[in-house]
């Protein structure tokens, strides 16, 4: 009796170490960098995340964007992203078959001004996986990628700042020229009609 319960859990825990030691589900990477060097990168940054699935049955893929949480989890030296939908990754949502992968690409849209300039930024991009057909809602799970983004130094040439500064400084030109005239226009027409009186 003693000898068949040995071999007994001898033999499952030959069947159970297998399946132990491989992950059903993958990422690559766990954490990603993006860094601009003279200039915002806007729209798909060409990084991508891959979400690779081992098991033999579907997964549904979504994710979300979040400020790591707590606030003690964010690297050292990086800061909150000021605006959250800065961030995009696209597609919204995979279904990913057994033993099959899915990318996802990271996108930015950033606004091209001097305070985002030299900054540090580090958000997470957190996956929610749906393998229901494995057995019930115990196997819905979360797992969070960190993405590093770090803007330029400095823009090149300053050209979007040197744009949109002369734009501004167009504008505002205009304004002033415009009140003048129409400022010189009522003080004519003021002075002719009192002539006109005399």
């Amino acid at each position: 009796m003693k000898k068949t319960l040995v071999m007994s859990i001898i033999l499952s825990l030959i069947l159970f170490l297998p399946m132990v030691g491989k992950s059903t589900i993958t990422f690559d990477p766990l954490e990603l960098q993006i860094t601009m060097e003279n200039e915002f990168v806007q729209g798909n940054t060409s990084k991508n995340i891959t979400i690779t699935n081992n098991n033999n049955y579907v997964v549904n893929a979504t994710w979300y964007l979040e400020h790591p949480t707590p606030d003690s989890y964010l690297r050292p030296n990086r800061t909150f992203i000021p605006d959250l939908s800065w961030v995009d990754v696209e597609p919204k949502w995979m279904v990913i078959p057994p033993s099959g992968s899915a990318k996802f690409y990271i996108q930015l849209d950033i606004p091209e001004n001097k305070e985002q300039l030299d900054q540090h930024w580090e958000t997470w991009v957190t996956f929610q996986l749906d393998d229901n057909n494995a057995g019930g809602d115990i196997f819905d799970r979360e797992y969070a990628i960190r993405v590093y983004i770090d803007t330029p130094l400095e823009a090149a040439d300053n050209n979007s700042f040197i744009n949109s500064n002369s734009d501004n400084y167009t504008l505002y030109y205009f304004i002033i020229a415009a009140t003048a005239i129409a400022l010189s226009a009522i003080g004519i027409l003021f002075y002719i009609k009192k002539i006109g009186k005399k």
